[in-house]
């Protein structure tokens, strides 16, 4: 019996981005058919022609025509159905939708330092979920270029004998067929040094706590004083009853001072030492900073108005911060 053509298709649905994926025809027609066309759409209403799957005419249309998307991408996730012609009419087949899923990497890093060896670790893990294509490309960068090391069996990159020339920022790249994620930036540099906490403690007692930022972890972290006149800064030692209290432990290193006037005596220092370089970090009391200026300003005025304003200054001071912060790079 002649009638107009009966249509069905498939496809294997979600399919991952990047892989092939196939939707599939069945066709019972009667006469045999003249001509189908494949079409898409992105609402499942309005379809318009699939260029690159031309339409079929005549002898060469296969029992089972097909439409094969050689590697996936988000654009194919649309609305797909076939047309067939014959004599007596047309007929549209079913309409299936092609679900596309896929995700970027997940990178997550840190930084291991081996202060032994002289080395770092920077340590990566790059995740893929289980609708995402694999990673076909995964490299270390430093400052933006492109690091030629083998990432193949672990993307993770050791730096052995780590000196100054390894300062840089260095960020990890993987790349799926969705696209490239890249990693925060691990920041090999000089350490900073930063006053987190300024504190009395008991009677007279002072407790400076201050923040170290360093990568690669310190080898060295060291408390040292001076005294107003002398030039040299010499160690302390942590364990004299003077400074019972003060640790050397990174990130957070503390100093004791006994008697709050020490700080109007002595120059305090913390030096922090990576494979990269030192800082020195000086701690003193503000009244060394402004004792110089205070007696040119006073030399203007009268007796009387230096008074007044000694007073004025005196009070200002004593709402100032306590200490005086100075970095020094090497």
């Amino acid at each position: 019996m002649q009638r107009v053509p009966r249509v069905e298709i498939s496809v294997e649905s979600p399919v991952v981005v990047g892989s092939e994926t196939t939707i599939k025809s069945s066709i019972l027609s009667t006469p045999t058919p003249s001509k189908i066309e494949w079409q898409r759409s992105k609402d499942g209403i309005n379809f318009d022609c699939i260029k690159n799957a031309n339409s079929i005419k005549n002898r060469s249309i296969p029992a089972c025509p097909f439409y094969k998307i050689s590697k996936a991408t988000f654009e194919d996730k649309l609305y797909y159905r076939l047309l067939v012609w014959n004599e007596i009419g047309k007929s549209a087949s079913n309409i299936v939708q092609l679900k596309v899923t896929g995700s970027l990497p997940n990178i997550t890093t840190s930084l291991e330092t081996n202060v032994k060896k002289r080395s770092v670790k920077l340590m990566s893990n790059v995740l893929i979920y289980d609708d995402s294509p694999d990673i076909h490309e995964c490299y270390w960068t430093k400052n933006k270029e492109k690091i030629h090391v083998d990432t193949t069996e672990n993307p993770s990159l050791t730096i052995r004998n780590v000196s100054p020339c390894h300062a840089g920022e260095y960020q990890l790249t993987a790349i799926n067929a969705v696209g490239s994620s890249t990693s925060d930036v691990i920041n090999l540099a000089i350490p900073s040094v930063f006053v987190n906490n300024i504190e009395d403690i008991n009677d007279g007692d002072q407790r400076i706590t201050v923040m170290i930022i360093s990568s690669p972890a310190p080898c060295l972290v060291q408390w040292s004083a001076k005294s107003i006149e002398d030039d040299i800064f010499t160690p302390i030692d942590i364990d004299a009853e003077e400074y019972k209290g003060t640790t050397v432990s990174f990130p957070q290193p503390v100093l004791v001072v006994r008697q709050t006037d020490q700080l109007d005596k002595k120059y305090f220092r913390i030096d922090v030492t990576n494979f990269i370089g030192k800082i020195m970090h000086e701690i003193s009391s503000l009244s060394h900073v402004f004792k110089h200026s205070l007696n040119k300003i006073l030399k203007r005025y009268c007796r009387e108005a230096k008074q007044c304003l000694a007073v004025l200054i005196q009070e200002q001071f004593q709402m100032l911060v306590k200490v005086r912060c100075v970095n020094t790079f090497y």
